[in-house]
């Protein structure tokens, strides 16, 4: 799917523009209804916002790291595959590794991360606002898979609110 790079300095608005409100316009989206059943006038509200991802300095993200899009290159080593390529915060890739069940990574994998990157306090409670991107790229791709419309309903609730 096409993936809009404009820069922004603001990486909230980026991330709510560029990684959410793109694809919510999507057939297969609008007919899944993540956002579930509202009131005529209610929308819900993109969970990037500074009160939730703290302000920290961009980093070069893969954008799509999970267990598949990581292979065995020349002479057996990892090689990164399938970049979706932005910068944001730190635990965006990480984010994705964490929701899905483990194996995708150890916990010695998660701890020698936060030993390296230090990232922000309740970086895993924000892991599912940032999966949200995610579920929505996968809704147009391949439809309903797995219940990904219960569960990006079921994280978007707290952040519901009238227009």
């Amino acid at each position: 799917m096409p993936q809009r790079n404009n820069w922004d300095a603001d990486g909230h608005r980026f991330f709510a523009e560029h990684r959410v409100q793109r694809f919510l316009e999507e057939p297969k989206v609008r007919q899944t209804n993540p956002h579930g059943s509202r009131p005529q006038g209610c929308r819900p509200v993109l969970p990037a916002s500074p009160r939730t991802f703290p302000p920290t300095a961009p980093v070069l993200l893969h954008g799509d790291l999970w267990r598949d899009n990581v292979i065995a290159g020349s002479f057996g080593r990892p090689t990164l595959i399938d970049p979706a390529v932005w910068y944001g915060w730190p635990e965006v890739d990480v984010s994705l590794m964490w929701l899905l069940p483990r194996p995708a990574a150890s916990d010695r994998f998660f701890s020698t991360w936060e030993a390296i990157v230090h990232p922000e306090p309740g970086w895993a409670d924000r892991a599912p606002l940032l999966h949200v991107r995610e579920m929505l790229s996968v809704l147009p791709q391949f439809g309903d898979l797995n219940g990904t419309a219960d569960r990006l309903r079921a994280v978007l609730m707290p952040f519901r609110r009238r227009a």
